[in-house]
């Protein structure tokens, strides 16, 4: 009642809006709020009943986050376990929506998170952090592939075709509900990716294109198969596990996503390309007319013009086996600097780990 009568305060140009905050107060934030206090109360029957020695999270939305803030209220040793990766920001733009996006992931309130990469700890140390990072590796992502699981699958998805070299795209754009605008593709950006891909690998004989696709409200697969011209050279992959698919890739294609990191982690090369070149998502090798190809774990290409011959040129210098530890380093931590959950949850100190507050 009290805003219904603040026309003086709640107005803009002659205009009043207080009906329209009072409503959002009543009926949006008032009821969010509430129920915040409700879940907090259960949760903490919870913690209060099961007396646990520490709690590990993969997630961090509301329940998560309220565990989070209950544990380090009381103590409790808390580990936060993302299930995205992270990257230091570059720019402004890319600091602004990394950083929001940290807040409910590696900057939630819990009072030690998992680095599962080097680049998770270069996130963790450019934004402010109370938690402490703890050097895992991979948890939760990034396992190692099964090759020969991997090679099977190859068999009966690319049958007789046996090409040189495959190459798979595997992305993660946002529909109309997102507001990454900058370090994400939109649908449209990631159907051209396709279609830029599907044109290049035509050109190249011996090369094949597997698409690994997960439908969105956005893209189905019959909007995909209807825009894409799948072929001989192209395959679309749906129901397959990323890591089957991944495992017989000899080059992994992506704008932004954590198939990035798992491709890495298993010491396959990975091409950043999509969104027209307006965001590199980890430092790499940039692939175009007149510039050297060196043998790299991260290339990037940034004009369509330049993919068919970037990815010749890619897939005819990539790294050998015995070159791959020193090229994937920054990457992957070593495993002596690592420390095992079981030893975290003992309490024992380890020198893989790190303290890296934000900062």
């Amino acid at each position: 009642v009290e805003i219904d009568g603040a026309d003086g305060v709640f107005s803009y140009r002659g205009i009043s809006f207080a009906r329209l905050v009072r409503r959002k107060l009543e009926q949006g934030i008032g009821p969010f709020v509430l129920s915040l206090h409700k879940r907090a109360a259960t949760i903490q029957l919870l913690l209060d009943t099961l007396q646990p020695r520490a709690v590990l999270s993969a997630g961090s939305r509301n329940d998560d986050m309220i565990t989070g803030e209950l544990c380090r209220a009381a103590g409790l040793p808390a580990m936060l376990i993302s299930h995205g990766s992270h990257v230091s920001p570059k720019s402004d733009l890319e600091r602004i929506e990394w950083g929001e996006q940290g807040h409910r992931l590696l900057l939630a309130p819990y009072p030690c998170v998992a680095l599962q990469s080097p680049l998770a700890e270069g996130f963790l140390k450019a934004f402010d952090s109370t938690s402490r990072g703890i050097r895992t590796g991979p948890v939760v992502w990034g396992s190692p592939v099964d090759r020969h699981r991997s090679a099977v699958l190859c068999q009966r998805m690319l049958g007789g075709r046996a090409p040189g070299h495959v190459v798979v795209h595997a992305n993660t754009p946002k529909g109309r509900g997102g507001n990454r605008f900058h370090v994400y593709e939109t649908p449209d950006e990631y159907v051209q990716s396709i279609l830029d891909l599907s044109a290049a690998v035509e050109s190249l004989p011996r090369v094949h294109l597997v698409v690994k696709f997960r439908p969105s409200r956005e893209i189905s697969v019959r909007d995909l198969q209807a825009l894409v011209p799948f072929s001989n050279h192209v395959t679309l992959s749906v129901e397959e596990a990323f890591l089957d698919v991944l495992g017989f890739a000899d080059l992994l294609v992506s704008f932004s996503s954590t198939t990035i990191e798992e491709a890495l982690q298993n010491r396959i090369p990975v091409l950043l390309y999509g969104g027209r070149g307006r965001y590199q998502h980890v430092p790499g090798v940039e692939i175009a007319p007149g510039a050297p190809c060196p043998p790299a774990a991260v290339y990037v290409v940034k004009r369509p013009e330049h993919l068919a011959s970037a990815l010749r040129r890619i897939l005819d210098t990539l790294p050998r086996e015995s070159s791959r530890e020193d090229l994937f380093a920054p990457y992957c931590f070593e495993e002596k600097n690592r420390v095992r959950l079981v030893d975290w949850l003992a309490g024992k100190q380890s020198r893989g780990s790190a303290d890296a507050r934000g900062g």
